[in-house]
């Protein structure tokens, strides 16, 4: 994010959530996962609850508004079918982070998440049939896990 090759594209996801300036972001002095995870989900949907800071959008489908519903995978007992679009969100200092699933192949997740090592990054997990069963936790980048699911409802 530091490279001047970076001030475009953090400009471009800025714009989806305006407020704070590329250049603020670009220094280091905000994190940019969060509008990252606004600028890709803007694309494909008008309702997502576009902000600055993950636990906007998560409180949002925490109170099952614009279509979403956040799902603690927490002491959960139930199974979780996982599907593009879904966002994996976990506890990170001073705030919180989330992946996008922008693919599924068999038992193969594939997931993005922006301001990991200060780039966007692309990653898998194995699940079996995209199914995550009660008690089941998912590994993220970082080396944590997973703590809420934030899904588009039907």
């Amino acid at each position: 994010e530091n490279s001047p090759a970076a001030l475009p594209l953090l400009e471009k996801y800025a714009r989806t959530t305006p407020g704070i300036s590329a250049s603020e972001y670009a220094s280091d002095r905000k994190p940019w996962s969060s509008i990252y995870v606004s600028y890709i989900l803007s694309k494909v949907d008008n309702n997502f609850k576009k902000s600055t800071a993950h636990k906007t959008y998560i409180n949002s489908a925490s109170r099952k508004e614009r279509g979403y519903e956040a799902f603690s995978l927490k002491n959960s007992d139930k199974s979780i079918q996982l599907q593009v679009g879904d966002i994996l969100t976990y506890p990170r200092p001073g705030g919180n982070h989330g992946d996008i699933i922008y693919k599924i192949v068999g038992d193969t997740i594939y997931l993005t998440g922006g301001n990991i090592g200060n780039t966007v990054i692309v990653f898998t997990r194995t699940i079996p049939s995209a199914i995550l069963k009660p008690g089941e936790k998912i590994k993220n980048s970082e080396g944590g896990y997973y703590e809420v699911i934030v899904k588009k409802m039907s």
